[in-house]
């Protein structure tokens, strides 16, 4: 698979997830993710991955993604996204505050057959709980 597919493949699985949390529609998943996808931190299966997406739309119910980059090779992309909510349900066992985040994201895929197969999610809850004033800033 060259690069360049492999970029554009990223970037429509990031319209499909934004499309599936706005919609709660979880079934648009199986358009851009093998049924037996590998999911490193939900995993293995579809439902897997609706039920952690799920739980972020309880927190943080208008949750949405925005692209910072793409870095593509071969089969495998990783994407750079900043987590846009307002947090209006629990998260991580803390109540609603009310409060919006702006959470950095990466998202390690790889594609096989024009399919997610696997992926990677990495952010920082440290980061969230500081947004959410949970947590102290760290010191410079």
């Amino acid at each position: 698979m060259s690069t360049e597919a492999t970029r554009l493949l990223a970037q429509d699985y990031l319209d499909v997830l934004n499309r599936a949390l706005s919609t709660r529609d979880f079934d648009l998943l199986a358009t851009i993710a093998s049924a037996d996808l590998i999911d490193h931190g939900a995993g293995v299966g579809l439902e897997s991955w609706a039920k952690m997406a799920a739980m972020t739309l309880d927190a943080f119910p208008d949750a949405q993604l925005s692209t910072v980059g793409i870095l593509a090779d071969g089969d495998m992309a990783a994407i750079r996204s900043v987590l846009h909510g307002t947090h209006l349900g629990d998260a991580l066992g803390f109540p609603a505050t009310g409060k919006a985040i702006a959470l950095n994201v990466v998202d390690i895929v790889r594609f096989q057959d024009g399919l997610a197969a696997e992926r990677w999610l990495f952010s920082s809850d440290r980061e969230m709980m500081e947004q959410l004033g949970m947590a102290p800033a760290p010191e410079a």
